[in-house]
């Protein structure tokens, strides 16, 4: 948690620039059963249409599970980084767990899944990012951090919007 500051009667949150990892999450109620939103989010090559500013490339196009490797390129046009991954956990239909191991993008990511009732899933997004460049990164995450919650967001909506029309 952010540690908070006040000023008179005004509270405000100051970034800790001491901790390199930090935590971002979004999800989603999405109208589905969870063996079908399961099947859309690790369904790798498919990813690209829902994760904004992101293709997704394998080497090989076997099934996803433990071990699986892959490759996000986020960015737009020349300006993105390289984000290669190894699933580290998987739990169908519940829990898939990555690993990111480039160099600009370093942690894990995390999709849980929750079924509702009614045939509905709550789908949920979590990232927790390893901050890299030190003191100059964690300045930089400042201003970043809302892009990549917004990111997660979007892309959350689009995937939810792209399983319900079937």
């Amino acid at each position: 948690m952010l540690p908070t500051h006040t000023s008179g009667r005004r509270a405000t949150r100051v970034a800790d620039l001491t901790d390199p990892v930090h935590v971002v999450t979004a999800d989603v109620i999405i109208d589905a059963p969870a063996e079908a939103v399961w099947a859309a989010v690790t369904d790798w090559d498919r990813q690209s249409g829902w994760i904004v500013a992101t293709t997704i490339s394998r080497s090989d196009h076997t099934e996803p599970g433990l071990g699986d490797r892959f490759e996000a390129r986020t960015g737009l046009g020349p300006i993105g980084v390289t984000d290669p991954m190894v699933v580290t956990e998987w739990e169908p239909p519940l829990r898939c767990e990555v690993r990111h191991l480039g160099r600009a993008v370093r942690g894990s990511g995390l999709f849980e899944l929750f079924p509702l009732p009614g045939g509905r899933c709550r789908f949920v997004w979590s990232e927790r990012v390893e901050v890299p460049f030190g003191r100059a990164g964690r300045l930089g995450w400042i201003g970043a951090r809302p892009l990549v919650t917004a990111g997660l967001k979007a892309s959350l909506s689009r995937l939810a919007r792209s399983i319900e029309a079937g």
